[in-house]
């Protein structure tokens, strides 16, 4: 909200109405975190709530206490860099943001001024740090109008390959192949090895050229179990999106299927952190918050339904 209020009220609305707890807590963040009540004066349900708080704050001691509780909190960082003119990227280490859509086209800005259009059935994972900008193309097709940063090459890995650019214009798809069409500007494909290949095959793009290149291979042989790293467990953020997208991606990645018995409940729209690679975790979490019920009856199938 601090950062672009016009963009972002339509989601905090969305998300407020979901619940009196989320109303809650937004209340609670935007009192405890001083200046950045500011926010929450864009919402008119919440003006009021927030004006007496508001009043009583004495700025020079309350910041101080504020600082010293709030520590490391997401919208105290915010508000020193919004208002102090500088912008601000998500460190390597914060979770992926995911955005998905079913059909249709969506045109995102990223946090560099960056746009991508999304076309169709479409999910991509967004990670930017201080050395990279990085998008995962999940499934889909999308066209990216990259902002020149050359410090910070703008990325998008696809199927075990990627696509490098520094500030140009490309469309990347994910079917059975990689497909990339350059119109503006220059990139490098770095296509992924193939069976006996220490290294993939790169190449360099003009516009109008095109590339296009298989997934990696899977491996030949699987490390021993006491080769074997400990997993990382790895979240996505999905803002608003549809279940059925969700059940989807789970699907694509797991040998254990959620099956929604109820087409009602896949388009419910949902707000989470999920680990896209434990379908049960996912499974649950969607029950919790839709109010449905666990069918595990079927090996290798968890069915959600609204039946008790």
């Amino acid at each position: 909200m601090l950062d672009d209020p016009q963009r972002h009220a339509a989601k905090l609305q969305r998300w407020m109405a979901i619940s009196p707890d989320h109303q809650a807590a937004y209340k609670r963040v935007v009192t405890e975190v001083g200046y950045a009540s500011d926010a929450a004066t864009l919402m008119p349900s919440l003006r009021a709530s927030t004006e007496s708080s508001r009043s009583t704050w004495q700025r020079p001691t309350y910041f101080a206490a504020a600082t010293a509780i709030a520590g490391g909190l997401l919208l105290a960082v915010g508000w020193h860099f919004y208002s102090s003119s500088t912008a601000v990227l998500p460190s390597p280490l914060e979770q992926v943001q995911t955005v998905a859509i079913a059909d249709g086209e969506k045109e995102i800005r990223l946090a560099d001024g960056s746009t991508v259009l999304m076309h169709g059935a479409t999910t991509l994972s967004i990670r930017y740090g201080s050395t990279e900008r990085a998008v995962h193309l999940l499934s889909g097709r999308a066209r990216f109008d990259v902002k020149h940063d050359r410090a910070r090459p703008f990325v998008v890995y696809a199927k075990g390959g990627s696509v490098t650019a520094v500030g140009t214009v490309f469309e990347v798809s994910v079917e059975r192949d990689v497909q990339v069409r350059l119109l503006e500007g220059r990139v490098r494909v770095a296509m992924p090895p193939k069976v006996h290949e220490a290294k993939g095959r790169e190449v360099l793009l003009a516009p109008g050229e095109k590339a296009a290149f298989s997934p990696a291979p899977e491996p030949a042989q699987q490390p021993s179990i006491s080769e074997r790293q400990p997993p990382q467990r790895s979240l996505n953020t999905f803002d608003d999106v549809p279940v059925s997208v969700i059940v989807a991606e789970v699907n694509k990645r797991s040998s254990t299927k959620i099956e929604l018995v109820d087409e009602t409940a896949g388009r419910e729209r949902i707000f989470a952190d999920l680990n896209l690679d434990d379908a049960d975790a996912v499974a649950r979490r969607i029950a919790r918050g839709l109010g449905l019920t666990i069918d595990r009856s079927t090996p290798g199938v968890i069915r959600l339904s609204k039946g008790h």
